[in-house]
C-alpha cells in the first residue's frame, strides 16, 4: 500500500490524474488511462484483475507491483 501511495503521489506531482483501483473498474471509467499500476500481493490470485484491466483498456501498459512476482511467472492477457 505504501509503494502504491508513493507512485500515486509521484504521478500526481508530475501532473497526471491518478484514479485509485478498484474504483476505476467499478465506476465504469471509460477514459483510457496512459498507464495502469496494479498491486498484486499474490500474483497467481490477481490474474483476474489483470484480465479485467486488459479487457477494459486493451493496449494500455500495465506496471505490476508484487513481492511474489518472479520472472518465470507469465501473463498472456
Amino acid at each position: 500500500a505504501s509503494t502504491r501511495a508513493l507512485f500515486a503521489e509521484w504521478l500526481a506531482e508530475a501532473g497526471h490524474r491518478v484514479v485509485e483501483e478498484p474504483a476505476a473498474l467499478q465506476a465504469g471509467e471509460d477514459e483510457r488511462p496512459s498507464l495502469a499500476v496494479v498491486d498484486l500481493p499474490y500474483a497467481r490470485r490477481g490474474m483476474e484483475l489483470l484480465r479485467s484491466v486488459a479487457e477494459r483498456w486493451p493496449g494500455t501498459p500495465v506496471l505490476v507491483l508484487s513481492p511474489t512476482l518472479f520472472s518465470h511467472v507469465r501473463f498472456d492477457g
